[in-house]
């Protein structure tokens, strides 16, 4: 489905009349575990453009004041060694991450998840942040009927490759070509 997909053609799924801003930005994190006391270890973003033949890239990674689970480096490969040597702050790398989004509207897979740890976050150090974020998992459930939650199901589902997931830029593009198919199958249903 959309796996085998440029960008490019990618771009021409989405029904670009209900997003007038002609882009897409989708975002996804990691954490030091499920928690709001847990921290942010990395964001990743992209944003699809109507007719990009390439997507916009961001990531960042975080510095932490804690070890990070042994579950979790087994789950996403960040270490506390990689956050000592390329993570930032939290307000330097969270700074970053906005100027990459401006003030554009958001799209997270399962964001109640995400939005709770930037929510915290951003109040623990009196960063404003306003930004809409979507849910797309909801759109998801609806275009294929799927129960689950977890992103890997709907894209083993939806033939997307999995490969490099539990990195935040790399879900963040699985987690747009999946609502993109989900826009699509939508579209087609005629809602």
């Amino acid at each position: 489905m959309t796996s085998d997909l440029s960008i490019k053609e990618l771009s021409q799924l989405v029904p670009w009349a209900k997003y007038p801003s002609n882009e897409l930005v989708f975002f996804d994190l990691e954490t030091t575990g499920f928690d709001e006391k847990d921290l942010i270890t990395e964001i990743g973003a992209v944003r699809l453009k109507r007719g990009a033949e390439s997507l916009e890239r961001f990531s960042v990674l975080f510095t932490v004041d804690r070890p990070i689970p042994q579950e979790v480096v087994e789950i996403t490969g960040i270490t506390d060694q990689l956050l000592k040597e390329q993570g930032q702050p939290f307000y330097i790398a969270f700074a970053k991450f906005k100027e990459f989004v401006r003030d554009s509207d958001l799209f997270a897979y399962n964001v109640r998840f995400d939005r709770k740890f930037i929510v915290s976050l951003t109040k623990k150090y009196n960063i404003t942040f306003s930004n809409y974020m979507g849910d797309s998992m909801l759109v998801c459930r609806k275009a294929f009927n799927l129960k689950g939650r977890k992103l890997s199901d709907l894209a083993e589902h939806l033939g997307i490759n999995y490969e490099g997931a539990h990195r935040a830029d790399v879900d963040s593009e699985i987690g747009l070509r999946c609502f993109i198919a989900a826009l699509n199958e939508l579209e087609q249903m005629g809602d």
